[in-house]
């Protein structure tokens, strides 16, 4: 069962508010992944809503707006964001693995939410739902990589320029 497919909208808050709590407390770069959190949701959410304005998805418990991306998967988007710099950091200097796994992982996703959560409905012919959500996310997956990268190494620079005065 899956919260956003059941009305359940408001349940992944708590979980990233835990999640958030633990992640920021151990990382190594609070900042670079706070930043990132930020750009993903904003990108994301921009991206989802495209999907739904364009009618190739539907969000169940679509709140606070039924054309936009719903509160629930920008929660997932901040989420998918805390990965980026350490467990999905090995894709950094794979730029077409991390193609591909966004190109896959993306409309698999998706599907997952579609089939399995019922908390998307595929609206739009499915050849061509799936075929956006891959090139979609075959886009975002490394460019949130790249930028998390560039996050990183600005962080890194303010603090040995700090360190050095």
């Amino acid at each position: 069962m899956g919260g956003g497919g059941y009305g359940w909208w408001w349940l992944g808050i708590p979980v990233l508010a835990m999640f958030c709590a633990y992640h920021f407390r151990v990382s190594r770069w609070k900042l670079a992944d706070f930043q990132l959190l930020l750009i993903a949701v904003v990108l994301g959410g921009i991206g989802d809503s495209v999907l739904s304005l364009a009618n190739i998805v539907k969000f169940q418990t679509a709140v606070p707006f039924a054309s936009m991306a719903p509160i629930w998967i920008l929660v997932l988007w901040a989420g998918f964001a805390l990965t980026i710099n350490h467990s999905m950091a090995w894709f950094k200097d794979k730029f077409w693995a991390a193609v591909v796994f966004g190109l896959l992982g993306g409309p698999l996703a998706y599907y997952g939410a579609a089939r399995v959560y019922k908390s998307v409905v595929i609206t739009a012919d499915p050849l061509l739902a799936y075929g956006v959500l891959a090139v979609l996310w075959a886009i975002m997956t490394p460019l949130l990589l790249q930028i998390g990268s560039l996050l990183i190494k600005r962080s890194e620079a303010a603090t040995s320029t700090a360190a050095q005065r």
